[in-house]
């Protein structure tokens, strides 16, 4: 109960970021990792990340978004299958196109509308632990992270 009333706090604080300023995502990303560098050596994760450009965005919001990817990347995952993670993107004249793929267990097609809500879980606590606040977040944080300008 504690954990989903911090993850509430946290939910209803997203776009409450007082100033857009440069994220450098090649920095967010390595900073991100360097918190996960535990996880990813247990569990013998190969992340690639390419050159990712610098945005016009808020960063609480970014780290955010990118951590609940990340950790999501890590988590899903068959037993005894090691992650990898691929991120990497492209642009046109109006936006950036960001992509995280893994080799984890997916999403059923008939979920993906639904696993974006707050507390939506597909799997059980023991399955995969967690709040069911991670995806929701990276929806509402998608309104709030970037601008290009």
């Amino acid at each position: 109960m504690k954990e989903q009333v911090e993850g509430l706090l946290k939910y209803s604080k997203i776009g409450r970021s007082s100033e857009i300023c440069n994220v450098d995502l090649n920095k967010l990303i390595s900073e991100i990792l360097s918190d996960f560098e535990y996880d990813i050596k247990n569990r013998n994760a190969v992340i690639h990340v390419g050159a990712l450009p610098i945005i016009r965005g808020y960063y609480a919001e970014n780290r955010m978004l990118w951590q609940n990817l990340l950790s999501n990347a890590m988590k899903f995952q068959k037993k005894g299958t090691p992650p990898q993670v691929n991120i990497d993107w492209k642009e046109d004249a109006e936006f950036w196109y960001f992509s995280v793929e893994d080799n984890g267990i997916g999403i059923p097609e008939k979920d993906i509308d639904k696993i974006f809500d707050i507390f939506t879980r597909l799997h059980t606590q023991s399955e995969y632990e967690g709040s069911g606040l991670g995806l929701a977040n990276c929806k509402k944080n998608n309104k709030f992270t970037s601008r290009r300008d």
